[in-house]
Order: structure tokens, then sequence, then C-alpha cells
């Protein structure tokens, strides 16, 4: 995408948004890691509200706390622990997990899909393989060999479920390239846009958007977007 379309956006952004109110939603500000993977991983496809029920349902079971006070980590002593999440799957099964304690059999995909519930346990043993257990331990051990393990998981090979996941775990400089997003950035500039080109044509709108809007972030900008839209979709 060229600058003229850069700026063709960032002044749609400008017309759409109070861009010097925006702030993150509850949804960013989760008590810790377990949290952050089952709603990456449920999130794909689906209304938020589905997947915001999901959370609820784990966090009820199971007597954690869902929301932080601050933007600050919790101390890691005090933190649910992916260890924790594996725990409670293996402790009855994937598929009990889903039906009785999620309350949700939703699959990756309509073809062949396996339970997300399966692709939550996945990624948890994947991290706890690379002694990932906390918010910390996620931004601080992150790496491109844990990223090419977490695709592998079926389902995930696409990258948008793990952009999700970093956001959600506290990284400002990812998008999460959905339909909503996608859509947004292709009516602004009155072409398609693709996934590829996505992560990058946010970073460039933003530095655009920062002359200024100084707390601008592409993770800002991502959740605007994403609820203007899906506000407009259900209207």
């Amino acid at each position: 995408m060229g600058d003229n379309d850069v700026i063709k956006i960032a002044k749609c952004c400008e017309n759409i948004f109070e861009l010097d109110k925006l702030k993150l939603s509850e949804g960013y500000f989760y008590n810790n890691l377990p949290l952050c993977i089952i709603d990456a991983i449920y999130s794909l496809g689906v209304r938020y509200t589905s997947t915001r029920n999901t959370v609820l349902r784990y966090c009820q079971h199971y007597e954690i706390r869902r929301i932080r006070e601050t933007s600050e980590f919790p101390s890691e002593l005090l933190q649910h622990k992916v260890s924790d999440l594996i725990q409670n799957i293996k402790q009855v099964n994937p598929d009990i997990f889903a039906k009785e304690i999620l309350k949700n059999k939703q699959r990756t995909s309509t073809r062949n899909g396996i339970l997300k519930a399966e692709a939550v346990l996945l990624w948890a043993e994947t991290m706890d393989k690379f002694e990932i257990q906390t918010l910390q331990d996620f931004n601080t051990k992150y790496s491109f060999t844990l990223e090419q393990e977490l695709k592998k998981v079926p389902g995930q090979s696409s990258g948008i479920s793990l952009a999700y996941l970093r956001m959600l775990a506290g990284n400002d400089n990812f998008v999460k390239p959905d339909r909503h997003i996608i859509k947004f950035l292709s009516n602004c500039v009155d072409k398609n846009v693709e996934v590829p080109a996505v992560q990058k044509l946010m970073e460039d709108i933003v530095a655009e958007l920062s002359k200024d809007y100084k707390h601008m972030t592409v993770r800002l900008l991502d959740h605007a977007i994403w609820g203007y839209m899906s506000k407009k979709s259900i209207n």
C-alpha cells in the first residue's frame, strides 16, 4: 500500500473516531495468561459475546479473578498459571472441559477442525514446554521458535489468533487482521486489502496518526476499528 492509502485511511480514522479519547476495553487487562489463551483461541470467527461468556465460565468454575485493576501485570506469585490450565483440562479431558465447564464446543474449523478446547490445551502445553507460565514469562520468553510451534496447532497456521494473543498479553504493536479490520481498511481506500498487508499498513497508519495523537498504538487503533465495525455488523 502506498503513502496516499495510508493518509487516506488516517483521515478516515480521524473523521470516524475521537482519537484523543480512545481507550482499551477490560478484555485487554486479563489477570493471567491462561485467560488470554482461551480468549485468543475462542474468539476467531465468532461474535465476541460468545468468547467473553466462555472466559467468564472458566473464571467462575475455578474461582479465578478475570480482570486486573491496573495496566501493570499482577505479581507472578498471584497469577493463575499455564500449568493450572493444563491440569484443569486434563482432570476431565478436552471434550468434557468444553461441554460441561466452558459450555462451548466450537471447533477451530467447520471442516475437520479440532475442539477449540483441545487447541487451548495444545497451546498451553507448548508454552509449558518453553517454561512460560505467566504474563511476564510470555513477554520476556517469546521467541520465533515458540511462534512456529504455536502455529503448528490445528487451525492456528494463519497466525491471526497468535497476533491477538500477543495483544491480549500486553503487546501494543500488533493487529488482529480479522474480517472487521480488513473490511474497514478496504472501505477507506476503496480496494481490497489482503491479510499479509494489514500489519505493516496499520503500523504506517499509526505512525501518521501519532504526529497528532502521541498515545496512538496499533493495538489501540485495532480495538477502535473492531468495535466500530462489529456494531455496524449487528445493526
